[in-house]
C-alpha cells in the first residue's frame, strides 16, 4: 500500500497530541497502538503550564481543567516539621501550576477529540519494522500491511520499534534503589493543594492528591505503607492505608 498520511506510532498522550495539532493543520495521520485498548493504570500525573498552552487551541486544556487538580507548589517536610513550601503562584505563567491529572484521564480526553474531528485509534496493531532507502521511508505492520507513509513519528515509548528500526540508541541511567508507587485512599491533614516531601532518614515519601481522599505516594523507602502507618508525629498518623 502506498499512501502519503503521517503515521503515528504509538496511542500515548504524545502520540495522541502530535495526531491532533496535525488534524488542526488539516492533515489527517493514522494512528496505531499495538496494546487492544486504553491504558486503565494512572501512571503519570502532572500536566505542566507549558503543555496546557499548547493544547489550549484544541479545547482540551479546558477539559483538562474541568477535572484536574492545581498544584500550587511544594512542601518539604521533617517528620516533625515543615522545612519549606516553594510556591507556583509568583510564577510568570497564565497558568501558573502544576494540573493534577492521571494519564489514564489526558488520554481519554485527547482520545475525545480526536473521535470529533473524524480520527480513529487502530488498537491492536503495532510497527513490527521500518526502513529508509531513496528518500522513502517502507513501513510493515503487525497486520502484515506494508506501507509507504509521508513520514513517520515514533511515539511508541522507551522500548521504541522506531527507534530500534533505525538503530538509534536510547542511553540513560537508573537508580540505584527500586521506587514504589501506590494510589492509596487517606484520612489525613496534608494540605492537598501542594505535593508534600517528606524527608526521612532512609528515604522520601512523597505525597499527591489525585482526587477526593485518593492519594499518589511515592518513595525508595523499603515499605512506604509502614512508615506511615509508624509516623512520629500528627500528620502521619491521620493517614490510613
Amino acid at each position: 500500500m502506498t499512501t502519503e498520511t503521517p503515521l503515528i506510532v504509538g496511542a500515548g498522550p504524545t502520540g495522541l497530541a502530535a495526531a491532533l495539532f496535525l488534524r488542526e493543520r488539516g492533515i489527517l495521520a493514522r494512528i496505531i497502538d499495538s496494546a487492544d485498548k486504553p491504558t486503565t493504570q494512572s501512571k503519570a500525573l502532572g500536566v505542566n503550564p507549558r503543555t496546557l498552552d499548547l493544547l489550549e487551541s484544541t479545547g482540551v486544556t479546558d477539559r483538562m481543567l474541568e477535572i484536574g487538580r492545581m498544584a500550587r507548589g511544594m512542601n518539604l517536610w521533617r517528620p516533625d516539621r515543615k522545612l519549606a513550601t516553594i510556591g507556583l503562584g509568583d510564577a510568570d505563567h497564565r497558568f501558573p501550576f502544576m494540573l493534577v491529572l492521571s494519564q489514564m484521564e489526558s488520554e481519554r480526553l485527547l482520545t475525545e477529540a480526536l473521535t470529533e474531528r473524524g480520527i480513529t485509534i487502530e488498537r491492536g496493531i503495532g510497527l513490527t519494522d521500518i526502513a529508509t532507502a531513496d528518500g522513502g521511508i517502507t513501513a510493515t505492520l503487525s497486520n502484515g500491511e506494508t506501507l509507504t507513509p509521508s513520514v513517520v513519528l515514533g511515539a511508541d515509548g522507551a522500548h521504541s520499534t522506531v527507534r530500534k528500526s533505525l538503530g538509534r540508541d536510547f542511553p540513560g541511567s537508573a537508580y540505584p534503589e527500586p521506587w514504589y508507587l501506590y494510589d492509596a485512599r487517606l484520612q489525613t491533614t496534608l494540605d492537598d493543594e501542594f505535593i508534600n516531601a517528606f524527608l526521612l532518614d532512609d528515604g522520601v515519601l512523597l505525597f499527591i492528591r489525585i482526587k477526593d481522599n485518593l492519594w499518589r505516594i511515592v518513595s525508595n523507602v523499603v515499605d512506604p505503607p509502614h512508615s506511615i502507618a509508624t509516623g512520629h508525629n500528627d500528620r502521619f498518623s491521620t493517614m490510613g492505608l
